[in-house]
Order: structure tokens, then sequence, then C-alpha cells
């Protein structure tokens, strides 16, 4: 399928630029969208919540199947995506097979086609991210990369949507990233310079002489300079947090990274957390966890807002009932 980063084909206009038609398109890799295609996923998410909640929006695939395949069981993921197939009128098939990532390339292709006869999208979670990629170009239908060790797009979108609906805006805001490199991580170094939003990030232990830099990191650094965009490697956590609009952590066991309520008390005044769940031991407190800022199960939730905003435009024109959201201050 397409995997270009802007399609040829382009309807309608909004405040941002042409909307795109993402019909037909692959979502397998972010340094492939464009800030507009994001933004109309993001505005479509937003669109399809409030239909759902209104049961108004129960036949929008029109019985469309997906196929949801999976190299490992994961709850979540196989939770959200039968929610997010059968909330809008279509079909969920979940295959698990942990093999799937040892098959050679004509298998693969063969797989690809095998699905698309029995799909009209193809939803992979892996954690080979050049599996998906080789699955998508056997496939016939749309593929999209939910997870893989390289992206959290899903996920990613859904951050960006909370962030959204809470500030009312994506910039001029700053988040600020504490916690090892994760997939989550990658896929902020693609979107929140697209959409404006500045990052700092403390991904190290000060106290230990290893120190991991983000495997995206030039890229990174190239769309912070393209967008204008602040972009920061902080020393402590203390730095990261400071004045920022948005906290968010992973799962991890550096203590010197482990976040206390007192650590944030120098973030913004309505500062937003996050996390890229599960938990683990010790790198976010019970009480800031469940803080008053914390809209980490909302985010959860925006997820399959955003799976059904990715199914519906993958398979065709879909004109949001709502207005274009606000993306920045003027």
């Amino acid at each position: 399928m397409n995997q270009l980063g802007f399609s040829s084909r382009l309807v309608r206009q909004f405040s941002s630029g042409l909307r795109p038609s993402l019909v037909g398109r692959d979502i397998i890799d972010l340094r492939t969208i464009h800030e507009n295609e994001l933004k109309f996923l993001i505005w479509t998410a937003l669109d399809v919540k409030g239909r759902v909640k209104a049961q108004t929006g129960s036949n929008i695939l029109n019985r469309k199947q997906i196929t949801l395949l999976m190299s490992a069981p994961e709850p979540f993921t196989q939770a959200v995506a039968g929610q997010a197939a059968f909330s809008i009128g279509g079909g969920l098939s979940t295959i698990i097979d942990k093999s799937i990532e040892n098959l050679d390339q004509r298998s693969i292709d063969d797989l690809g086609r095998a699905l698309s006869a029995a799909s009209d999208v193809i939803l992979v979670h892996s954690s080979n991210h050049s599996f998906i990629s080789k699955l998508a170009d056997g496939a016939t239908v749309p593929t999209v990369a939910w997870r893989s060790e390289k992206f959290a797009i899903l996920q990613a979108l859904a951050d960006t949507m909370t962030i959204q609906e809470h500030f009312n805006i994506l910039s001029p805001l700053t988040l600020s990233w504490v916690g090892p490199p994760t997939a989550l991580f990658n896929s902020y170094l693609h979107i929140m310079p697209k959409m404006k939003t500045n990052l700092r990030f403390c991904c190290n232990d000060p106290d230990s002489s290893c120190h991991t830099s983000p495997a995206m990191m030039e890229e990174g650094i190239k769309n912070a300079i393209k967008s204008k965009t602040n972009f920061h490697e902080c020393l402590n956590a203390a730095e990261a947090v400071y004045r920022t609009d948005v906290i968010v952590t992973t799962g991890h066991d550096i203590p010197s990274l482990s976040l206390k309520k007192k650590d944030v008390d120098e973030a913004s005044l309505e500062y937003l957390l996050l996390h890229d769940l599960p938990r683990g031991k010790s790198e976010i407190s019970e009480e800031l966890f469940r803080s008053k800022h914390s809209a980490i199960w909302k985010s959860r939730e925006n997820v399959a807002c955003v799976a059904m905003a990715v199914l519906i435009t993958l398979t065709q024109d879909y004109n949001p009932f709502i207005s274009e959201p606000k993306w920045e201050i003027e």
C-alpha cells in the first residue's frame, strides 16, 4: 500500500491547509505523515468520540472487517481494538501468533495478501517494526502499525488528543519526558514538533556513567529546527519538569528519575500528567498517579477514539461534524 507522506488525493479546505484524504493509506512510519494528516486524525478522533457518546456513530464503518495481528497477547490492545471496531459498526478478527516475525519475505508477502482477502484494514502489534513494513508491502488493504519497538503511533496520537482537550491548544506548550526512551518517546519526537509543541527530556540517570540517547535523537533535532520549537535534553528530572505543561513518564527502576508529588511542584499550575503504561515499581508515586493532574486513564480511553479515527479515515472520505479544533494561540 501507499506509504507516501502526503496523499495526492486532497479534498476540502481547513484552516491548517488542505485536508488530506487518507483513504487506502498505510500508517506505518511517523516520519512520512504530514502535519495536516496528524491534525485531521486528531480532529476525527474528537468528532467520533462525541458521536459514539451520542449514539450516532454505530454504523460509520458499515460492517467493514478489521484484522488485528499480534505476535504476543496484549490485553489492552485486544480490548481497545474490539471496542473501536464494534463501536462504529465494524467487525474484528484477532490473530495471535509468535511465529509470524520469523517468516521469510515471500511468506510475509503471502500472509499480507491472505489477510487482505478477509480484511478492509490490518492492525499490527509487533515488537518487530521491519515485519510490519514488509507485511504492508504484501498487503492490498491499509496496514497500521499499532505499536512496535520503533513507534507507539496510536498512543502518541491519543496523548496529543488528550493534551488538546485539556488545554484547548497544542502550542505554545511544553511536554517533558522523564524516563528511558521508548517507542512512545520516539513517536513524540515526530509528532510534537509538527504540532509546534516544545520538547524537554531526561532519559538518563545523572548518577550513572551510562548515557543512553534516544534512537531517533538526530531526527528529533531536525524536526525541532524545522518547526522552530524547543528541543532540550535536561540534566535531571527537576530541570525537565520546571514550568512544564505536560509530564510524561514510563515504567523504569531508575531512582533518580522517580517522580513524587514534591518533585513536580515547580511544574505549571495546570500541568498534565501522562504515563506510558504499564506501570513499573517505582517511577511514579501512587499519590501523583492518582492526583488531579493525572490524565493517564483519559488518554488510554482516547486510544479507542484514535483507533476509530484511523479505521474511518483509511476506509472513507470523512467529514467531521464538529468544527476544527484550535491548535495554537494566534
